[in-house]
C-alpha cells in the first residue's frame, strides 16, 4: 500500500511514513513498529508537508494550467489530453503544450506516448509522476466541479470510442457514477462486467457486476432497470458457477433472484432453470435436476431454441447418469455433443466449457460401461478442444475428466500429472470447486503408492472444501476412498462408520452412481475385519458383494461389475466354497472388447491364468 501511494520513491516514503507517525497511526515501539489503524485509514492520510508543496508550485502557475492540472487529476492517473480539452472546453493544442512543458522539466507529468480513438481523434498520452499529485490535485477540487468534469470526461470518451465502448467501459462507468449519470453508469459497469466475463476474467466480472448491482438500485423502478438487473444477475450468476462452483449458495442466491425478474417461458427464465437444474445435480438432487432438464427441453424445443436444447441434453445426461442409467445417460450427452456439431456452420450452440463438459461427462459413463478406450478418445478430444479455445474454465473440465479417465485405467503417473496442472490453473484462475477436485486426485494416487496417512490427509481436506461448494455428487466415491485408506491403516471401525454415512445417504432420488462401488468395499472391509466371527462375516461379506454385482448389473456399469466379481472370487477362493465365483469372473471378464491393458482388466486376467 505504501508502494502504491507513493511509487516508491524514497522521499514520499519517508513523507508518508512520517506523516503516520505524527497522526499516532504508526507507533514506534522498543524494536518494532504497531499499527494503530485500518489500511484504509492509512491510504487517506497525506502529510501535511506534501500539501503545502503542491499549493506552493501551483501558486506560481497561471489559472489555465491549474485547470489543466486538475482535469487531468479527474481524467486518472494517466489521461489524454483530448479528453482534458473537452472537459475544459479549452483547444487541444493549449492543453498539449502544458502538458509537454510540465513534462519536460519533470514536474507533475511525464509523456506516456500518443493515443488514436475509433472516431479519429489522435491525442498526446501522459500520466502522473506519482499517485500523490493526482489525488491532492483532485482533492483541491469542490465537489460540484468534480460531477461536472467527471460527466464533460465521460461524455468525451463515450463519442471518442463509439465504435467500441467496451474497451473503456470500467472507465466510462467510473465517470459516470461520479458524475451523477447513474442510468449510464450502470449500463458501462455491467458492460464491463460482461466484457470480463466473456474474457475468462471470472473475478474481474464479479467485481464489475457487483457494483453495477449496486449502482442499478440508483435507477430501480423502471422497466429498463428490471431488464438491466435481470441480465446482470444472470452474468453473476453465471461468474460465481465458473469460480464458487454450480451448486454453491452464492450461485443459487443470484438465480432466486433473478428468477421473480423473468417472464414465465423467457429465454432468461430458461437460463434460471438451467442453471437451477445444474445446481441440483452437483448437490446430488438428480431426480429434481432431471425433472428440471426435461421442463428445460419442453420449453426450448417449444421456443427453437438449439442452445438451451443442447444443454438441457447435457444435463438429463448428466443426472441420469448418476440416477445409475447409463444407457440414457450416454444417448443425451451424445445428442448435446452431436448438436453442438450440427450447429458448427454457424456458431457452436455449447460453449467451450460446456463441450468439455460434455464430452467429459461422456467418457465417465462410457468407462464405467467398461468402453475404456472409447473414453479415452473422449478426453483427448475435450482437452485438445479446450486448449485450443483458450478458455480456462473448458481446459478445467477437460484435465478434470482427462485425471477421472486416467484413474479408471489405472494410469496413476498420469493422474499425478493431471492433478497437478489442474490444481496450477484453479490456483492462478480461483476455480475453487475443480481445486478441492485436483486435491482430492492427488490424495487417490496417494493412496494408490501406499501413502495412506497422507491419502487420508489430502482426500479429506480436498472432500472438505468440494463439500464447502455446495457439491455433492461423488462424495460417496470419496468416501470409499477414505474408508480404504482407513482400514489400510488398521482404522477399521472408522472405515464401516464412514461407509455406513455414505450409504444412509444414497435413496432413489440421489445420486446412485457409486452405490454397488460401497457395496464393493464394504464387504472387503469386513471381510478382513478383526474381532468378527467366520460365520458372521461370511454372510456380511457375500451379502454386500452380491447386492453390489446386483445393482452394477442392473446400472449397466460393467466395471463395477468386474470388480466386484474379481472380489468375490477372491474372497470364495479363500474360503474353500464349493462355487468360486471362476465362472463369473470369466464371463464378466469374456464381455470386454477393449481396455485390456488397463489396470482392473490386467488384474482380472491374471487371476484367472493363476487359477487355470
Amino acid at each position: 500500500m505504501l508502494h502504491h501511494r507513493t511509487s516508491g520513491n524514497a522521499l514520499f516514503m519517508i513523507g508518508v511514513v512520517g506523516g503516520w507517525l505524527d497522526r499516532g497511526l504508526l507507533r514506534i515501539a522498543d524494536t518494532h513498529c504497531e499499527l494503530h489503524a485500518s489500511l484504509d485509514k492509512l491510504a487517506a492520510c497525506v502529510p501535511d508537508s506534501f500539501v503545502r508543496m503542491l499549493e506552493r508550485e501551483l501558486e506560481l502557475a497561471s489559472a489555465l494550467q491549474r485547470r489543466v492540472l486538475e482535469a487531468a487529476s479527474v481524467a486518472g492517473r494517466e489521461f489524454s489530453t483530448a479528453v482534458v480539452a473537452a472537459a475544459l472546453d479549452e483547444q487541444p493544442t493549449e492543453v498539449e503544450e502544458i502538458c509537454l512543458s510540465w513534462a519536460r522539466r519533470g514536474q507533475f507529468l511525464r509523456k506516456k506516448g500518443r493515443c488514436e480513438w475509433s472516431d479519429g481523434t489522435v491525442g498526446e498520452l501522459f500520466e502522473f509522476i506519482h499517485v500523490l499529485y493526482q489525488e491532492l490535485t483532485y482533492e483541491r477540487i469542490g465537489v460540484a466541479r468534480q460531477a461536472f468534469l467527471h460527466l464533460r470526461i465521460g461524455e468525451r470518451l463515450e463519442g471518442g470510442h463509439g465504435a467500441d465502448p467496451a474497451r473503456v467501459a470500467t472507465e466510462l462507468a467510473l465517470h459516470f457514477q461520479r458524475g451523477r449519470d447513474y442510468g449510464r453508469a450502470t449500463h458501462y459497469m455491467g458492460l464491463a462486467g460482461e466484457r470480463a466475463l466473456r474474457h475468462g476474467a471470472y473475478r474481474e466480472a464479479i467485481d464489475h457486476l457487483t457494483r453495477a448491482l449496486v449502482l442499478i438500485e440508483r435507477a430501480a423502478g423502471t422497466a429498463a432497470s428490471q431488464v438491466r438487473e435481470l441480465n446482470f444477475r444472470l452474468m453473476m450468476a453465471a461468474a460465481l458457477r465458473m469460480t464458487k462452483g454450480y451448486a454453491a449458495k452464492e450461485v443459487e442466491d443470484a438465480y432466486l433472484l433473478a428468477q421473480p425478474l423473468c417472464e414465465d417461458g423467457s429465454a432468461q427464465h430458461v437460463l434460471v432453470m438451467i442453471g437451477m437444474s445444474a445446481l441440483y445435480v452437483i448437490r446430488g438432487a438428480c431426480q429434481r435436476a432431471l425433472d428440471l432438464a426435461t421442463q428445460v427441453f419442453g420449453c426450448a424445443e417449444k421456443a427453437g431454441n438449439q442452445a438451451a436444447l443442447a444443454e438441457a441434453q447435457l444435463l438429463m445426461g448428466i443426472a441420469r447418469q448418476h440416477l445409475g442409467q447409463h444407457v440414457l445417460a450416454q444417448a443425451h450427452l451424445e445428442q448435446s455433443i452431436a448438436s453442438n456439431r450440427d450447429g458448427a456452420s454457424s456458431s457452436n450452440l455449447l460453449s467451450p466449457e460446456l463441450m468439455a463438459a460434455a464430452r467429459g461427462w461422456l467418457a465417465y459413463s462410457l468407462c464405467l460401461q467398461g468402453h475404456l478406450d472409447q473414453a479415452r478418445v473422449q478426453t483427448d478430444k475435450a482437452f485438445a478442444e479446450a486448449r485450443a479455445s483458450g478458455n480456462p474454465l473448458a481446459l478445467a473440465h477437460a484435465l478434470n475428466f482427462r485425471c477421472t479417465v486416467h484413474r479408471f485405467r489405472g494410469e496413476w503417473h498420469l493422474v499425478r500429472e493431471d492433478a497437478a496442472a489442474l490444481a496450477a490453473l484453479c490456483n492462478a484462475q480461483g476455480f475453487e470447486l475443480f481445486l478441492s477436485i485436483a486435491t482430492m486426485m492427488q490424495g487417490a494416487a496417494e493412496l494408490h503408492r501406499g501413502e495412506c496417512e497422507r491419502a487420508v490427509q489430502t482426500v479429506g481436506t480436498g472432500l472438505a472444501g468440494y463439500e464447502a461448494t455446495g457439491a455433492r455428487i461423488h462424495c460417496a466415491f470419496w468416501a470409499g476412498l477414505l474408508a480404504l485408506a482407513n482400514h489400510r491403516l488398521g482404522r477399521t471401525a472408522l472405515a464401516l462408520e464412514i461407509l455406513e454415512q455414505a450409504l444412509a445417504r444414497i435413496d432413489s432420488h440421489h445420486d446412485q452412481l457409486w452405490h454397488a462401488e460401497l457395496l464393493r468395499i464394504k464387504g472387503e472391509v469386513l471381510w478382513t475385519a478383526c474381532g468378527v466371527t467366520f460365520d458372521a462375516a461370511s454372510d456380511a461379506v457375500e451379502g454386500c458383494l452380491l447386492a453390489a454385482l446386483s445393482i452394477a448389473r442392473t446400472q449397466g456399469a460393467k466395471l463395477l461389475e468386474l470388480r466386484t466379481a474379481m472380489a468375490l472370487f477372491r474372497y470364495r477362493r479363500e474360503h474353500c466354497k464349493q462355487d468360486d465365483g471362476r465362472a463369473l469372473l470369466k464371463e464378466t471378464y469374456a464381455w470386454f472388447r477393449e481396455g485390456h491393458d488397463t489396470a482392473d482388466l490386467s488384474e482380472a486376467r491374471a487371476l484367472l491364468e493363476a487359477d487355470s
